[in-house]
């Protein structure tokens, strides 16, 4: 009942067996010739019992499946059984092997190669002996076919056979088929004939029944052993045929999951190589900005800064009509480093290759010079430019002042851009005290405002609140996302309250770690009246 893909050849069945394979099938159809041999001299006479040995030749040929080893099994267990009980161990023997070979040669499967074929009868043969003789050690009066016996004297003895001839049987394949495809001894007998017991159980007690109500087995009662053939083979027909589709419906499971896990790691891999190349090509872009932040600024401040020097000879040698152009050229230059310095910042921010430094400061002075430096601009627009520090803001902390400083660089610049006339407020708060203080700054302008519908796009990438104020105002619509993103790292968020007409007001909180939490007096200063003025600290 076992299968080999291999040659028909023993030599041709070796390659990737055990090594015990090859001997263990010799010494099988070595075993098997001789019980075969042996019992032939003690056939039983007449023809009585070749009517089953007819019957079992037929129904050989109508075997069931066993789906996990791909071998069969037919209803000649039943016929073996009512042979062996009516006749004797010779008549049963030769009732199995007649059986065994039926089945092995129906197949379509490698169990119909010859070397196989012979371990097929030669395994059920020694099997047939083995649980015909402990039955007769069980029953001492021999065969039943010309005595009575009563329920209770075949009982035990008939349970025995079953269970023996079922041991014997399942363990005989079971080995061969561990040994040749190096499977768990266990695993295959559990996998392969655990469930097929019952077929046993079921032939023996058709077989007892037909021992119990005839005493003679001749044409006359060959219909209701056919009767009772026929309803043991699709009882157990039926059983089998639904564990046969359980166990399809198991290994097309596993064949979709091994599809599926497949997939899936055919899938990460290409998920990790794309990572890598990604990060390849991050690192290779921001090698490249590095490069060209270098290669582009250092020219470019040279521009600025000769174009300086030129505007004050100009001056000093009394060419007046050449200042407005150097200025042009100065102002220019000035505007392109900014946009340069907005893309290598962002470029740098998405690659993750920004960092954060971790020094004490002064928050005070970071907002004073801040408004120092705007306040030109705003007294050339006529704009009025005041700041206010809340007097619990602390003057030393610890985090990153230059990203502070380019924050609020970034949102009081666009206030001096889109205001027009009147105030521009710059406000600090301290609003959270813990192991980190939590400030919120305010930039508050009476300028064009934002409509509603703008004010979350302003913070995207390249957008501004509409295509005309990138028309009239210029700049690249990087200042509020690089402003965005280094909140952000800072623990913090930001956001905007604006209506068109009415100004706005962007807001914005930070972390810093608390170096001293001495209390500030309130400090308002009027840049646009004192340029010279600073923020006048009491502890």
């Amino acid at each position: 009942m076992t299968d080999s893909k291999n040659s028909d050849s023993p030599a041709g069945m070796k390659r990737g067996h055990h090594r015990l394979f090859l001997p263990y099938m010799y010494a099988m159809i070595a075993a098997g010739a001789v019980v075969l041999t042996t019992q032939a001299f003690h056939l039983p006479k007449g023809y009585d019992w070749l009517v089953l040995v007819a019957v079992t030749a037929f129904t050989g040929f109508c075997c069931v499946n066993i789906p996990a080893l791909n071998s069969k099994i037919s209803i000649g267990d039943s016929l073996f059984f009512t042979n062996l009980i009516l006749f004797g161990v010779p008549a049963g023997i030769v009732t199995q092997a007649v059986d065994s070979f039926c089945a092995s040669c129906r197949a379509k499967t490698r169990s119909r190669r010859l070397w196989y074929v012979l371990f097929n009868v030669a395994a059920t043969t020694v099997s047939a002996f083995i649980s015909g003789s402990v039955f007769f050690r069980l029953m001492p009066g021999g065969p039943i076919v010309h005595r009575a016996v009563s329920i209770q004297e075949l009982f035990v003895p008939l349970g025995t056979l079953a269970i023996t001839h079922y041991l014997a049987n399942s363990g005989s394949v079971s080995i061969i088929v561990a040994l040749e495809k190096r499977r768990n001894l266990l695993t295959v007998w559990k996998d392969g004939f655990l469930w097929t017991s019952v077929t046993y159980f079921i032939g023996a007690v058709a077989a007892g029944f037909i021992a119990l109500t005839i005493d003679r087995v001749g044409p006359e009662v060959l219909f209701i052993i056919s009767i009772v053939l026929v309803v043991v083979y699709f009882t157990y027909k039926t059983y089998l045929d639904k564990v046969a589709e359980l166990h399809q419906l198991k290994m097309n499971l596993e064949a979709e999951v091994r599809q599926r896990t497949l997939a899936l790691q055919e899938a990460t891999e290409r998920a990790i190589a794309l990572a890598e190349a990604a990060e390849a090509a991050s690192r290779a872009k921001s090698e490249f900005l590095a490069v060209m932040s270098h290669e582009i600024r250092t020219p470019l401040n040279a521009v600025i800064g000769y174009s300086e020097m030129l505007q004050e000879e100009a001056e000093d040698l009394g060419y007046p009509k050449l200042i407005p152009d150097l200025q042009k050229i100065t102002s220019a230059g000035k505007h392109l480093l900014n946009l340069i310095s907005d893309i290598l910042d962002f470029s740098k921010i998405e690659a993750g290759m920004l960092k954060l430094n971790h020094v004490e400061f002064d928050l005070h002075q970071v907002l004073t010079e801040l408004l120092y430096i705007y306040s030109g601009p705003a007294n050339d627009k006529a704009l009025k430019l005041t700041c206010h520090i809340d007097e619990l803001v602390p003057s030393a902390v610890l985090g990153d002042p230059d990203r502070l400083r380019q924050i609020l660089t970034n949102l009081i610049g666009n206030a001096i851009k889109f205001t027009h006339q009147g105030e521009i407020q710059v406000s600090l708060a301290l609003e959270k005290v813990s192991e980190r203080l939590r400030f919120r700054f305010e930039v508050k302008d009476s300028g064009i405002g934002i409509a509603p519908e703008a004010c979350t796009r302003i913070f995207h990438a390249f957008s501004q609140a509409d295509g005309s104020t990138t028309r009239k105002y210029g700049g690249t619509g990087l200042g509020l996302t690089i402003v965005k993103r280094l909140v952000e790292m800072m623990d913090g968020q930001v956001g905007v309250h604006s209506e068109p007409g009415s100004g706005s007001t962007f807001w914005f909180t930070v972390s810093f770690q608390r170096v001293d939490l001495r209390t500030q007096d309130t400090a308002v200063y009027s840049i646009s009246e004192s340029l010279a003025a600073r923020p006048e600290v009491r502890s």
